[in-house]
């Protein structure tokens, strides 16, 4: 992640812009609407504005912030889904095998159940 570690940076610079030459990627991969959104609900940081002007900015840090915070919460929910996986591989070593279709015990060909 090529981000500096205090300023102010533009729209572009977060979302990224394909158009540009060269082009700039995104830090964070959604589009502006969402983006938009996100800053009116509280998800992403709000905008900064310089005295006497229209343009919207966002600290820096505050874009790392979220970044980190985004990467935080994808390794907690990675690890979560990896221990119930491993949960759900050793509950299913438990149970009889079913058949799908039936909902039977499945059977070893070439033996029948008594």
């Amino acid at each position: 992640m090529n981000l500096p570690e205090t300023g102010l940076l533009r729209e572009k610079q977060i979302l990224g812009d394909p158009k540009a030459s060269p082009p700039i990627p995104p830090i964070i991969p959604v589009k502006k609407t969402c983006w938009w959104e996100g800053v009116k609900s509280g998800r992403f940081p709000k905008p900064v504005y310089l005295p006497g002007g229209r343009a919207a900015f966002w600290r820096a840090e505050d874009i790392r912030a979220l970044v980190e915070s985004a990467q935080e919460e994808r390794e907690q929910l990675e690890a979560e889904t990896k221990a119930e996986m491993k949960a759900q591989a050793r509950q299913a070593g438990k149970k009889p095998k079913r058949n799908s279709e039936h909902g039977r015990e499945r059977q070893e060909p070439g033996k029948e159940k008594q």
